[in-house]
């Protein structure tokens, strides 16, 4: 007969609980080592548990990338450069702080709520400046793709990575003799200081949409 203990800690669980357990063990262990298992003793609970509030853990991953996207910034006001602005350097910086969850908003789709939100926030940015409905599509998907590129790279090159290796480049001087063009750039070129080059894509990326403004 199983104990009032353990019918209790089953009563307390709920989907908010366990989707916030699913990204602190993400967060610490990375997405390849996740388990329904582990989720289960993370929360006292057997993996059997979960299944009464998720199908799989294909759905406790989209509860954590809805999670994640809840932490960007929509900005509701200001012109649409400046909200797109904020809302790109918002994303980066949930990618910031959860490097081996952030994969899931790249790779998993929209599922959430809070990621239908996000992107009709993004649609309103550009429908503020004028775009019709079809070119709004093509620059939300500009970018978001140019977005996860870039952060996944950026990601790639630090521990949270998968099975991050040491780098084993060759010496500068050797560089030099070999890919002169390659070390005149190669201060610019590195993933460890990844927020100057963030800036010029986005800085980039606006003057491009700008140019495509329909003029009145």
């Amino acid at each position: 007969m199983p104990s009032s203990k353990g019918a209790s800690r089953r009563r307390s669980l709920n989907p908010h609980r366990i989707a916030h357990a699913a990204l602190k063990l993400i967060d610490r262990r990375g997405l390849e080592s996740f388990s329904m298992h582990k989720l289960g003793t993370a929360l006292g609970c057997e993996a059997m548990s979960l299944y009464h509030h998720f199908h799989g853990r294909g759905e406790v991953l989209d509860a954590v990338a809805g999670l994640l996207m809840s932490e960007v910034l929509l900005p509701p006001e200001g012109s649409w450069k400046e909200r797109l602005r904020e809302f790109v350097r918002s994303y980066r910086a949930v990618a910031t702080r959860h490097p081996r969850a952030f994969r899931l908003l790249a790779s998993r789709p929209i599922n959430a709520a809070m990621g239908l939100e996000m992107l009709e926030s993004c649609c309103a940015i550009f429908h503020s400046a004028g775009f019709d409905p079809v070119t709004i599509g093509r620059l939300v998907l500009l970018v978001g793709c140019w977005c996860n590129g870039a952060l996944l790279a950026e990601i790639a090159g630090t521990d949270a990575g998968p099975d991050p290796t040491p780098p084993r480049a060759p010496s500068m001087p050797e560089i030099a003799m070999r890919y002169p063009r390659l070390a005149a750039s190669a201060p610019h070129l590195s993933l460890c200081d990844f927020g100057p080059a963030f800036e010029f894509g986005i800085e980039s990326l606006i003057k491009l949409i700008e140019s495509m403004v329909p003029r009145t």
